[in-house]
């Protein structure tokens, strides 16, 4: 009796932990299959957002060699309406606070923001404290995210509002010492070579706005700088208008317009010409012209056409958001400027959030 009861025992343990394997190795099957099918809709959706988002790509590539400009009249914003739950906006056609010449960043900070919004003393903007920041080495540098780099000097609300981190630089505008930290970070080389590179560039101010088509020639023929040297810096250096007419603000294109440096007196009238263009039209303007209803009786010498360097007609940069369901994608593309005679634009993903 007790060999049987000891036997019937020892069956008994073998049956439970067979149970208790079986059980386990069911539930691990299971759930396996289960992170397997999760995965898997993962993917299916993480395709379905990407596809999406290529659709918007597709669409402002189509004419993008012959386009003459970027505006709300074009296709793309048909395919925008047609599927709400696809975003897309010009968020390079703000104020970037990293490369804006102080002067010039002060003069738009009194023009459009009132002083209670401004969270820190303005000398803070002048040029000398500015120079010593990005002279020191220990200066984060150029900031990709304005939101904290700039939050001791802005509310948040302003600088979502008027400015933005996703700008070229325009070799025709952009601060010199901002420059110079630029040509450290992209090339590589020695603080020395940097400093020669920025005292070149600043011999250009005020005397020639060098277009996009030149620049190549101009930078190697005129300034020296290298074959090797312009191809690495293009193309967050160029020599393209940093925003679009067609969707920055207002407040910015007077800010531009009232600057002293450019000496515009017909400022209003200049705005109205621009305004009346669009009643009644479903087209955009072309470079030629805005430059027309900008200048007006104005001469088109380096001190007017300046503001072009500024102000253009295509947008360089483009935020995609797809929203389906509870998951969502963000991307940020950028419009590449041709650098040679034979090159033509394209947009390039930089930026890719998912939320899934």
């Amino acid at each position: 009796m007790n060999e049987k009861g000891s036997s019937s025992v020892f069956v008994l343990a073998i049956v439970i932990f067979l149970s208790t394997v079986f059980i386990a190795l069911s539930f691990y099957v299971r759930t396996n299959l289960v992170l397997e099918m999760f995965h898997k809709d993962q993917l299916q959706i993480k395709k379905l957002l990407v596809d999406e988002a290529k659709m918007v790509v597709d669409i402002l590539s189509e004419d993008i060699k012959e386009r003459e400009y970027d505006s709300p009249f074009d296709p793309v914003w048909e395919f925008i309406e047609e599927n709400p739950h696809i975003m897309l906006k010009d968020v390079s056609s703000y104020l970037n606070p990293n490369c804006l010449d102080p002067p010039l960043l002060i003069h738009l900070i009194n023009t459009m923001i009132a002083p209670d919004k401004l969270v820190k003393d303005m000398n803070y903007f002048q040029s000398n404290p500015i120079q010593d920041y990005w002279n020191n080495p220990d200066t984060e540098g150029i900031f990709l995210k304005l939101s904290p780099g700039y939050d001791e000097y802005f509310s948040k609300d302003i600088l979502k509002k008027y400015f933005t981190p996703y700008t070229y630089f325009n070799v025709n505008n952009c601060f010199e010492f901002v420059l110079k930290r630029l040509y450290m970070i992209r090339t590589g080389n020695s603080e020395n070579e940097a400093d020669e590179f920025r005292k070149n560039i600043i011999k250009i101010y005020g005397k020639k706005l060098v277009e996009q088509e030149e620049f190549e020639d101009y930078l190697h023929d005129k300034l020296g700088v290298s074959t090797r040297d312009i191809e690495i810096l293009h193309p967050a250096l160029n020599a393209v208008p940093v925003m679009n007419i067609h969707f920055m603000p207002e407040e910015i294109l007077r800010g531009l317009l009232t600057y002293k440096a450019f000496e515009f007196k017909h400022i209003d009238l200049s705005i109205d010409s621009i305004n009346n263009y669009f009643t009644g039209k479903e087209s955009g303007l072309t470079i030629d012209e805005l430059q027309s209803n900008i200048l007006l009786a104005v001469p088109r010498d380096f001190k007017h056409m300046l503001i072009f360097s500024y102000i253009g007609v295509f947008t360089n940069f483009w935020e995609i958001k797809v929203n389906v369901d509870n998951s969502k994608l963000r991307w940020v593309i950028a419009r590449v400027p041709p650098l040679g005679a034979l090159d033509d634009p394209y947009y390039k993903l930089i930026e890719e959030d998912y939320n899934l």
